[in-house]
């Protein structure tokens, strides 16, 4: 027997494969990355995933940060944009990317703001804001006004249709798959909001 911990731990896991059944002892036996002592806790990865899929596939949301939480974000490009994208790098012609919570970056200023820098690459291009790589600190910084007031745009809305309503079920309550749901709803909710937190910080600050 084992016991299984579903937070993320500063620990190596000793299971990182998928186990399978023993037909000759009729028991379900996984493959140890590296030792483990009789008695000991054994502690089983379920791979890089996002809170949606642990959620979905495993019915469990990971407690604490988990630095695979994303908000996909699909940007549709019209006929004008993609003459625009042509001209610009393989990078900028991306058109879905995965945006998580601006405390996991480890730049917060200028000239990420603690967002992808991807997608940051993607709306200056889209958006005819690029700047040349010797241009002055002000222009950039001017010109990524404009960038950010978009991502502000898109992530504003997000958030208002997350923030908690009176009609939202009472946890103490609600059954676990309600109280799941909850929770995932405030973990998108709290990616979402420091989105528009960094956005806004650094309105202020350009």
């Amino acid at each position: 027997m084992f016991s299984v911990s579903y937070f993320f731990l500063k620990v190596s896991p000793h299971i990182l494969n998928y186990g399978r059944v023993d037909e000759a002892t009729k028991s379900l036996k996984f493959p140890l990355s590296r030792p483990c002592d009789a008695g000991e806790q054994c502690f089983l990865s379920y791979g890089k995933h996002p809170g949606s899929h642990l959620l979905t596939f495993y019915g469990f949301l990971p407690r604490g940060d988990n630095p695979y939480d994303v908000i996909p974000l699909d940007l549709d490009t019209s006929a004008d944009d993609e003459d625009i994208t042509a001209q610009s790098s393989a990078t900028t012609s991306q058109t879905t990317h995965m945006v998580r919570g601006t405390w996991l970056s480890t730049s917060g200023g200028f000239p990420t703001y603690g967002l992808p820098q991807p997608l940051l690459t993607y709306l200056r291009a889209a958006l005819g804001c690029e700047v040349d790589e010797p241009a002055a600190e002000a222009d950039m910084k001017e010109s990524d006004k404009v960038v950010l007031e978009t991502i502000l745009s898109i992530f504003s809305p997000m958030l208002e249709a997350l923030l908690p309503e009176q009609d939202d079920p009472n946890r103490e309550s609600a059954s676990w798959d309600v109280k799941l749901a909850s929770d995932y709803k405030d973990l998108q909710r709290k990616i979402v909001s420091s989105i528009v937190t960094s956005c806004t910080s650094a309105l202020e600050n350009l």
